[in-house]
């Protein structure tokens, strides 16, 4: 990947160049998982309204640590008993996919209209689309060289478990040295997408393992971290600046510090038990 110092090729031509930045820092994880459907829901409205679309880049971490359940997920697949003595909530995504333990990582959100492409692409070109920005920003900031899984791992026996969604890496995923850094899923409704990943700031594996499979499960094995690949910490402020950097340098977008809208934060309320899982 060419240096973003020296003009980075742009993987595309946005065609909203000002995006809403928000730094939401450290929520639970109902609050993180209503929050960003919130934003994709009032999105989808102001499409259909005919408002001016808009994009949003939303920046969080998860206080306490939680685990997310894909959309179509069975609540079954995980202890929730055992999650719920180590003072982990179960929350359910709007994307697919399997669990997800969240805990010491940076979270992003990208929401908006699917005609921010310019063209008509399906789910994984957009996905490449979008992660290219954030790879950019990884090296640049950080040193981490990571690159696009092709998803064609070979499948050990841990493959048939329906949780650790970061065992193995999918075509959307990054990963570095050979362990998956970052984890990414997106929704389409409407006209519109939410596209959401996991970054690790620290290794986790052995919590992460015990909390979603159990203390005698095999080690997983392709999770890794910023802080693993980048050689030294990462903090979450310093990983952030890293995907700001990536988008405004390799998309040329202009973040623009903002807040939730009274419409978002109202849906985010109504949300809140809903992505619960009990």
């Amino acid at each position: 990947m060419a240096s973003l110092s020296s003009g980075p090729v742009r993987p595309f031509e946005p065609t909203i160049a000002s995006w809403r930045l928000l730094r939401s820092g450290a929520m639970t994880g109902p609050e993180n998982m209503a929050c960003d459907q919130a934003i994709l829901e009032a999105a989808i409205a102001a499409v259909a309204e005919g408002s001016p679309p808009e994009v949003t880049l939303r920046l969080y971490a998860w206080e306490p640590p939680a685990v997310s359940l894909g959309y179509h997920q069975k609540a079954e697949d995980v202890d929730r008993d055992r999650l719920r003595r180590r003072g982990i909530e179960v929350v359910r995504r709007p994307t697919g996919g399997r669990a997800i333990f969240h805990a010491r990582e940076l979270t992003y959100a990208v929401v908006g209209p699917l005609s921010l492409f310019g063209r008509r692409v399906g789910v994984l070109e957009s996905y490449r689309l979008l992660s290219a920005a954030i790879l950019a920003g990884l090296e640049e900031r950080l040193g981490v060289r990571a690159e696009l899984s092709r998803g064609k791992a070979p499948k050990g026996p841990i493959d048939r478990s329906p949780v650790a969604c970061f065992q193995r890496p999918a075509q959307c995923d990054a990963v570095a040295g050979g362990k998956k850094v970052v984890g990414s899923a997106q929704v389409r409704r409407g006209e519109c997408f939410l596209q959401h990943g996991s970054i690790p700031l620290e290794p986790r594996e052995m919590e992460e393992r015990e909390a979603l499979l159990g203390r005698d499960a095999p080690a997983i094995d392709s999770l890794g971290s910023l802080a693993e690949a980048a050689g030294r910490p990462i903090h979450w402020q310093e990983a952030a600046e890293a995907l700001i950097l990536g988008f405004t340098h390799t998309l040329g977008v202009n973040l623009v510090e903002g807040e939730l809208c009274p419409r978002e934060r109202e849906v985010m309320e109504s949300l809140l038990t809903k992505v619960t899982v009990r």
